[in-house]
C-alpha cells in the first residue's frame, strides 16, 4: 500500500494535471502528510484530521474549515486505495467560509469583459 505521503504527493499532481494551482491545499495537504509521518499514521481517519486541526491553536474558524475541506478532497480520492479511510463531515453551518474576494486586477478584467457585451 501507498504511504499517505506519497498519495498526497500523487493527488497534489493530479489536482495540477486538471489545471488548478493549488498552492494553498497543496500546502494543507504537505503538513498533513508531515503530522502523520511524524507520528506513524499509516490511515487516514477524522480522528487524526482533528488530531493535526489541534496543531493550529489561532486558527480563525474559516481557516479550519478550509483545512478541513482539503483534507476532505483527499480522503474521498484516497478511500480508492484505502478503504478504511475515513471522510470528515461535510462543510455544515457551524463553519462558515466566506467566499474568497477577487483579487483587484481579476475583478478588472472580468468588469471589462462584463462591459463588452
Amino acid at each position: 500500500m501507498k504511504s499517505i505521503k506519497k498519495g498526497i504527493e500523487e493527488y497534489i499532481q493530479l489536482k495540477r494535471a486538471y489545471g488548478l494551482r493549488f498552492h494553498a491545499g497543496a500546502s494543507t495537504l504537505t503538513n498533513f502528510a508531515k503530522f502523520c509521518t511524524i507520528n506513524k499514521y499509516k490511515k487516514v481517519t477524522v480522528a487524526i484530521m482533528f488530531e493535526w486541526i489541534q496543531t493550529y491553536p489561532n486558527a480563525s474558524r474559516e481557516n479550519i474549515a478550509r483545512k478541513l475541506m482539503t483534507l476532505r478532497g483527499f480522503a474521498a480520492y484516497w478511500t480508492a486505495f484505502d478503504s478504511t479511510t475515513e471522510l470528515p463531515p461535510k462543510r455544515d453551518d457551524s463553519f462558515p467560509i466566506e467566499p474568497r474576494k477577487s483579487s483587484y486586477l481579476h475583478a478588472q478584467r472580468n468588469n471589462k469583459y462584463i462591459e463588452s457585451l
